[in-house]
């Protein structure tokens, strides 16, 4: 039941999930990971979407779902990989665009979303909230989008695919 405590608790702190962004979390316990979903189902504690593949704590929060989180989740995972989390948050409605705040080895990072349609609001939050000791890592819709940021500030640029993979725009990978 320990593992039905660690789903509960991810899906709980992320509000909606893809279910393989589950499996990323909880690399080679995917079996494990499907019990929990089942019982935690059963249970009445979270609400799947079959037809989407998604996880979330009611069917209100699956409504509400940004794509911004979903694929900064990818990106947490991927840094999680990397044994550079200790912690994360989910970034509150007056932080925004920065989807994510973590903390792992001593360091600071936020994870960025910049949409299409954010590019000017994401150059404006960067060139005003510097915190020098916070590592921004940014996603982009668009490799495009990247030209236009103020790369001083910014440790990676990645993209995100409708599959999840994390693609690190070249030099940029580890604050390159």
């Amino acid at each position: 039941m320990e593992m039905d405590e660690q789903v509960y608790g991810l899906i709980r702190k992320c509000n909606v999930v893809k279910r393989p962004q589950l499996d990323a979390f909880f690399p080679e316990k995917e079996r494990a990971v499907g019990r929990a979903l089942k019982r935690l189902g059963r249970a009445g504690c979270i609400h799947t979407n079959y037809l989407t593949g998604m996880v979330a704590t009611n069917e209100t929060a699956l409504e509400q779902k940004d794509p911004g989180t979903l694929a900064a989740l990818w990106v947490l995972a991927e840094l999680k990989k990397k044994g550079l989390v200790e912690e994360f948050f989910l970034a509150g409605r007056e932080e925004y665009p920065v989807r994510i705040v973590v903390i792992g080895k001593g360091e600071l990072y936020d994870i960025l979303f910049v949409g299409r349609q954010e590019q000017e609001l994401v150059q404006s939050v960067l060139r005003r909230v510097y915190l020098p000791d916070c590592k921004h890592l940014v996603i982009t819709e668009d490799p495009d989008q990247a030209r236009n940021l103020p790369l001083q500030r910014v440790f990676a640029i990645c993209q995100v695919t409708q599959e999840g993979k994390v693609i690190f725009y070249e030099g940029w990978e580890n604050g390159g």
